[in-house]
């Protein structure tokens, strides 16, 4: 037969020949799973057709399927099947095993990695972690990393269990993560990739799916993932709309998968929000400040000669260690920049090595000082400002003064004026 009925006659007639499915959520699954492989879609019609793969399979059977024999689930029991998420069976591997999958241009340490691993995996449904702390660290690289690894272990593919999600500011509401059926066609459902990656999941219980949360205080957490927030405390059900039957294939609720784990990525400045006691409860919070600038990577790649490298290394780490008393030090991000911008600069063959330092350090350093009088930061400020002209970086030296002549005068600085 080459054509079936419409999506939703279609449904009911699985569940007939399946007593056993009490809701619509297995024949949808089942019709996704066709179509993906490319046996079945959809005609103009909203009819479903075999395609001629499809049809070439179909000429295989020699048998007519018949109504399955068992017995319909009872209200009891499919209620508490649909209310409780199955815990996820899949055995992760050890740590040292998750860091050989690391890239080899990555270096995060053992311990912080143990960390992330014990933390998302310290209850069977809520796998909930928040990494937070200096920007430019790697917290994404980090939860990156760390997710394909997890899912290379599970998956010949490497990154379809992984999703990483930018969040904007403004969300307000869930829909920019479940989607919502379309105002001007109710039979039509908006998705988002978010939600697609949420029902492969609970299609797929036996492996883990991690999304990453990026920089999720843009907006309010509470807001745009409640719904997630309140079924991974209660294993309940996420609702996706309100319609008695699905819509575009999308059933109006699904349990939490069990094998969904989250990471979040948190910055904490004047552009993000605080994290509520809703979402704190929930999740654990990783914080990491200490960054070890010697061990960046790419210094041996960097292209400068050795005796620059040698010297710009130095600064950077004295300088990091300085600013830190007043958390203002910096990530690998920044020294990457720093050494990117030197090895531009020297390429172009119009300024010089000390001149490009001081340039850098200027662009990419300095912005972030800010912050209200004590005695820490007048310490910070004069330490930094002394070690600029130690090393000859005039502009930043006489830059990093007047913001100490600025903290004294107004109780406060920023490099802004």
């Amino acid at each position: 037969m080459a054509l079936f009925t419409g999506g939703r006659s279609l449904i009911a007639d699985l569940r007939q020949v399946n007593p056993g499915w009490t809701t619509n959520f297995a024949p949808t699954a089942l019709i996704s799973w066709l179509r993906a492989i490319g046996l079945a879609d959809f005609t103009a019609g909203k009819s479903m057709s075999l395609t001629p793969r499809g049809q070439e399979w179909a000429s295989r059977i020699y048998w007519e399927p018949g109504r399955l024999d068992g017995t319909p689930v009872s209200p009891s029991t499919a209620t508490s099947q649909s209310n409780e998420a199955v815990p996820v069976v899949f055995e992760r591997p050890g740590v040292d095993q998750i860091l050989t999958s690391f890239p080899k241009d990555l270096v995060f340490s053992r311990k912080i990695v143990a960390q992330l691993d014990a933390a998302l995996w310290s209850h069977d449904r809520r796998h909930f972690a928040i990494l937070t702390g200096l920007s430019g660290a790697g917290k994404t690289q980090l939860a990156r990393s760390y997710a394909t690894a997890l899912w290379s272990k599970a998956s010949l593919s490497e990154s379809g269990g992984v999703y990483v999600l930018p969040v904007q500011p403004g969300w307000h509401d869930p829909t920019a993560l479940l989607g919502y059926v379309n105002p001007l066609n109710t039979d039509r459902y908006v998705r988002t990739g978010f939600l697609n990656f949420l029902l492969d999941a609970a299609r797929d219980p036996d492996r883990p799916y991690t999304v990453i949360l990026d920089e999720m205080n843009l907006s309010h957490p509470e807001q745009y993932f409640a719904p997630l927030l309140s079924a991974m405390e209660t294993g309940g059900q996420i609702e996706l709309h309100a319609q008695d039957d699905d819509v575009d294939e999308i059933p109006p609720t699904i349990s939490y998968p069990s094998n969904l784990l989250i990471i979040g990525t948190v910055n904490m400045d004047e552009t993000t929000h605080g994290l509520s006691d809703k979402v704190l409860d929930r999740a654990a919070v990783i914080e990491f400040w200490d960054i070890d600038t010697e061990s960046y990577p790419a210094w041996e790649t960097s292209g400068l000669d050795a005796a620059h490298v040698a010297q710009l290394r130095l600064l950077i780490k004295q300088l990091g260690n300085t600013l830190s008393s007043a958390r203002l030090h910096f990530g690998w991000r920044t020294v990457g920049d720093i050494i990117g911008y030197v090895r531009a600069a020297l390429a172009g063959g119009a300024i010089e090595f000390l001149e490009a330092v001081d340039q850098a350090i200027y662009a990419k350093v300095l912005p972030k000082i800010r912050g209200e009088d004590g005695d820490r930061l007048r310490l910070v400020l004069t330490d930094t400002a002394r070690l600029l002209g130690e090393a000859k970086c005039v502009v930043s030296q006489h830059k990093v003064t007047q913001l100490s002549d600025d903290l004294a005068r107004l109780g406060s600085v920023r490099f802004w004026r």
